[in-house]
């Protein structure tokens, strides 16, 4: 089930795994990029945001392109909580207020 803690246990696997390369916001600009990486997939296009969890967890897991695949590094209730927090990264980068709860809006800058 995804809940809090299985979102937070995706966040601390992505800082690990996923991190360098994708960036804290999953922008592609992670620190790989100050050292001539380039091709880092933007986690927040709108092909990824599109895809299915599957295809998500099945590149998590095997790769793609010049990913590698990490499927012997993640155990498999890891990576599926990466896909968690990736999906909370899409939606907190593009959620509208009226997705914010009303007695939650207030305290939003």
């Amino acid at each position: 089930p995804v809940n809090a803690a299985h979102v937070k246990r995706g966040q601390e696997r992505f800082g690990i795994y996923c991190q360098p390369c994708h960036g804290v916001l999953g922008d592609g600009k992670g620190i790989t990029s100050k050292f001539g990486m380039a091709n880092t997939a933007n986690l927040n296009q709108e092909r990824l945001i599109k895809a299915s969890d599957g295809e998500l967890f099945n590149t998590l897991s095997y790769g793609k392109s010049t990913m590698l695949g990490y499927a012997a590094q993640i155990p498999v209730d890891d990576r599926w909580a990466i896909v968690a927090y990736v999906r909370a990264l899409q939606r907190a980068r593009f959620a509208t207020l009226e997705e914010v709860p009303a007695s939650d809006r207030p305290t939003l800058k």
